[in-house]
């Protein structure tokens, strides 16, 4: 099977920072999508999960468009659900 990858990125530049987790439930899927207010999750943390996010993100850093605030990427790689 074709390894799954997933991205952490934190999202600045607005009223409430975060950091999104990011991960492919299939090969090729939509990005299943989590938020945080700490990472790394160290104990028990709440999680928001928001809509589904398009593939670009686990290769882009940088603006986002209508002043949505700027995302980094702090982590990646491959994962297995």
């Amino acid at each position: 099977m074709e390894a799954l990858r997933y991205v952490i990125l934190h999202h600045s530049g607005i009223a409430e920072p975060h950091y999104d987790l990011l991960f492919e439930t299939h090969p090729g899927s939509m990005l299943a999508t989590w938020r945080s207010a700490e990472w790394p999750i160290e104990s028990r943390t709440p999680v928001t999960r928001l809509r589904d996010h398009r593939r670009l993100y686990l290769d882009y850093e940088g603006d986002l468009s209508d002043n949505r605030g700027s995302v980094q990427r702090l982590a990646e790689g491959a994962c297995q659900i």
